[in-house]
C-alpha cells in the first residue's frame, strides 16, 4: 500500500535527521491490465500521508484538510462512481507487516474489505485539472520499478474528485510508531556502513558539523482508500491511465530541506502519481495486475437456511480460479469450477463428488490463481 517505502525512507531519512516533514505516496491496489472494449471495471488505490519527524514527539502540529484524486484518461473513457475512506485504525507496524509480506492474504482481504464497507461518495471537482495545468509530473507504475515524466497537457483528460478530511495531529503529541535509528538502518538494509553513500557516513558528517542527530525517528502514516468504478473506451488498442492523488492544500510548497538538499523528492509533497498501462480487446479474458488483491476480493459465505456454501469470486476477479473442498483430514470432496471469467459467485450445494450429501461440520475451500492459493474454513449446518 505504500509507495515503497525502503527507497522512500532511505531517500528521506537523511533530510528528516536534521528537521520533520510529511509527504503522500499513491499505490494501486486492485487494477486489471486489459479490460473489454466499453466495458466498466473496479479499481482500488490508497493515498498513503506518511510524516517522519526526528522527534519522539510531534513537533509541529500536522493538518490535512482535503482529499483530491485527478485521473487522467482518453477523451472516450470514464469514471462512472468514486468512493473514498480514511483509514484511522491502521498503525505503522501493520503498513511495515505489509510490505514485508508479513501480513497474510486473508489478513490484507479482511483489511480491503473493511475499507470498502466503510467507503462514502467522492464527490466531482471540475476546478480540480487547473491545479496541475502546465506541470511535468514523475509517475511510478504499479511495483515502483518504472518512472515516467508525465507532461499533463498530453493527456486528452483529466477528472478530478475532491472531499474533505480531518487529518490533525496536535504538536507535542506521540507518533503512531518510534523506531530507533538503528533498527531503521536495518530496515533499509544498511549493511555497508563504511561506503560515502551510507546513512552512517551521512550521519558522521553531520556530527563532525556538530549536528545532534537523534537515536530514533518518529513516523505517523494515514492511508485514505478510493474505490473507483471506470468505463473504458470503444476502440481496441493500447492506452494507459494515471492517477495524481494529494492530501491537503493543493499547491503546498515543498519544504525548504527537500527543496534545497533533496529536489527530485519536491513532488511528494505536492502529491503522488501513478500510471497503469491498458489494453482494450474485444476478448471476452481480461487479466489482472494485482492478483493477490484480486484473490482478496472473494467471500465465502456458509447459508444455514439451505445448507450450501456461497462463494463469491468478487467485480474485480477477471480469470476463474481453481476451487477445492476439504474436509479438515485433507481429504477432497469436490471441485468446483466457474462458468467463465467474471461468473460472479459459486455455491457448492454440500454435496461430494459423486453428488453425495456430506455431513454437517467443518471444511476447507481453497481457492488457488497464478499468484497463489488461499484457505477459508466454513462450517456447513443443515
Amino acid at each position: 500500500m505504500l509507495r515503497n517505502p525502503v527507497n522512500v525512507v532511505a531517500s528521506a531519512l537523511f533530510a528528516f535527521l536534521i528537521g520533520c516533514s510529511g509527504f503522500d505516496s499513491s499505490q494501486i491496489m486492485v487494477h486489471p491490465d486489459s479490460a473489454v472494449v466499453s466495458s466498466t471495471f473496479d479499481m482500488a488505490l490508497v493515498n498513503v500521508f506518511m510524516y517522519i519527524d526526528s522527534s519522539t514527539t510531534i513537533s509541529n502540529k500536522i493538518e490535512r484538510d482535503s482529499l483530491h484524486l485527478l485521473v487522467g484518461m482518453p477523451e472516450s473513457w470514464n469514471v462512472v462512481g468514486a468512493r473514498f475512506v480514511v483509514v484511522r485504525d491502521l498503525k505503522s507496524e501493520q503498513m511495515l507487516a505489509l510490505e514485508s509480506g508479513e501480513l497474510d492474504d486473508q489478513a490484507l482481504a479482511a483489511l480491503l474489505q473493511q475499507y470498502q464497507s466503510q467507503a462514502v461518495a467522492l464527490p466531482a471537482d471540475d476546478a480540480l485539472p487547473a491545479a496541475i495545468s502546465g506541470r511535468a509530473i514523475t509517475a511510478h507504475d504499479q511495483s515502483n520499478e518504472a518512472e515516467v515524466s508525465v507532461d499533463v497537457g498530453d493527456v486528452e483528460v483529466w477528472k478530478g474528485f475532491g472531499a474533505p478530511v480531518d487529518i490533525v495531529y496536535e504538536k507535542g503529541g506521540k507518533p503512531d510508531t518510534v523506531i530507533p535509528l538503528d533498527s531503521a538502518m536495518a530496515f533499509l538494509g544498511e549493511s555497508d556502513t563504511t561506503g560515502s553513500d551510507s546513512l552512517m557516513s551521512q550521519i558522521a558528517a553531520l556530527e563532525a558539523f556538530g549536528i545532534s542527530v537523534p537515536d530514533s525517528i518518529g513516523v505517523c502514516i494515514v492511508p485514505v482508500a478510493m474505490f473507483l468504478k471506470i468505463q473504458a473506451g470503444p476502440q481496441e488498442g493500447d492506452d494507459t491511465l494515471y492517477y495524481f492523488t494529494k492530501t491537503g492544500k493543493m499547491n503546498q510548497a515543498p519544504s525548504a530541506v527537500i527543496t534545497v538538499m533533496m529536489p527530485e523528492m519536491a513532488d511528494l509533497e505536492t502529491g503522488d502519481m501513478v500510471y497503469v498501462p491498458m489494453k482494450l480487446t474485444s476478448a471476452a479474458g481480461v487479466t489482472g495486475s494485482r492478483a493477490r488483491f484480486t484473490q482478496s476480493a472473494m467471500k465465502i459465505v456458509a447459508d444455514r437456511a439451505t445448507g450450501t456454501v456461497r462463494i463469491d469470486l468478487g467485480a474485480v476477479n477477471l480469470n476463474p480460479p481453481s476451487i477445492n473442498i476439504f474436509s479438515l483430514q485433507g481429504n477432497l470432496v469436490r471441485t468446483l469450477t466457474p462458468a467463465a471469467p467474471a461468473a460472479g459467485s459459486i455455491v457448492w450445494d454440500g454435496a461430494d463428488a459423486r453428488g453425495n450429501r456430506v455431513g454437517s461440520g467443518s471444511y476447507l475451500v481453497r481457492i488457488a490463481g497464478d499468484d497463489g492459493s488461499m484457505a477459508h474454513r466454513v462450517q456447513l449446518v443443515r
